[in-house]
């Protein structure tokens, strides 16, 4: 397990980002952030000077497995295999320029079905540099955001509320990447103009990304989504990929819920003809069908 900050070199005012990474052994779990009263101790960040620095908004993990632990007798959320989690932290605004240390732990309790280790705390030192000037807009502070609930259905385009969804890049299957880039753009154009969601920019998530030091290049996974709908705040993510099969254009998406980190829907469309008649026409009959739209 290995903790690591997104940057050393920093101002008074602004957020940094603190980050483990974890990969437990098959057979053994630790527990999620969000529990609470007598039983297991919870996944978190620890600082030895909260003066100085401060968490701010929510602890950033993936979905845990919810499950009955037959040893404390409760219901718990835990994590397996290989994870990153991280917490957003604020600086106080009246630093003084110069040398800081950032020391703290990173506290968490690995068990089996069977039985537990004493709670771990994994020490970290970091040696930050102080210097005086306005918060840069890359490291602004960000308010902390509610955790993240149940994405309402997509079959109740009546709800008061509407579900914050983000798009990835679709991949390209016999099509190039800038087709697959223009085709996800007019996507996302479809996707707003439904009215069902309230759709993420791609700026600003490749903003909030950048900021984190994560890679969007790539990120066709399932796994790789909740990952970036955790940390933009999104609610559900959509992704999918465009193909070519000889005079065939084939559409393929799918909708993912970043709490559970399932598969809520899926649609496939295929249109024969020309890539323009897939960017005319197949687009938009595709993302009704996903949202179940007549």
């Amino acid at each position: 397990m290995v903790v690591s900050l997104d940057r050393t070199d920093v101002r008074p005012g602004e957020q940094i980002i603190l980050q483990a990474d974890i990969d437990i052994e098959p057979g053994w779990h630790i527990y999620s952030s969000d529990l609470s009263g007598l039983g297991p101790i919870p996944t978190h960040f620890e600082l030895d000077d909260s003066a100085k620095v401060s968490a701010t908004g929510p602890f950033q993990e993936p979905p845990s497995s919810r499950v009955w632990d037959e040893g404390f007798e409760i219901e718990v959320g835990w994590h397996s295999g290989s994870l990153k989690v991280r917490q957003a932290m604020a600086l106080a605004g009246d630093l003084p320029a110069g040398p800081m240390t950032l020391d703290g732990q990173f506290v968490y309790m690995a068990c089996t079905e069977s039985h537990c280790l004493p709670p771990m705390y994994q020490r970290f030192n970091f040696q930050l540099q102080v210097e005086q000037g306005p918060v840069r807009d890359a490291y602004a502070f960000r308010p902390a955001k509610p955790a993240l609930a149940a994405a309402p259905s997509i079959e109740s385009p009546s709800s008061t509320s509407q579900p914050t969804i983000a798009i990835l890049d679709f991949e390209g299957i016999g099509v190039s990447a800038q087709e697959a880039r223009v085709l996800t753009n007019r996507l996302g154009t479809h996707v707003v103009q439904l009215g069902r969601y309230q759709v993420i920019e791609r700026g600003q998530m490749e903003q909030i990304l950048q900021e984190q030091d994560f890679q969007l290049t790539g990120c066709t996974s399932n796994e790789c989504a909740v990952e970036i709908g955790q940390l933009i705040g999104a609610q559900q993510m959509l992704a999918g990929s465009f193909g070519q099969l000889g005079t065939v254009y084939t559409i393929d998406m799918r909708i993912i819920d970043v709490v559970t980190g399932r598969i809520t829907r899926t649609t496939s469309y295929d249109i024969e003809g020309s890539i323009n008649r897939l960017l005319s026409e197949g687009l938009a009959e595709a993302v009704r069908r996903i949202a179940g739209s007549n």
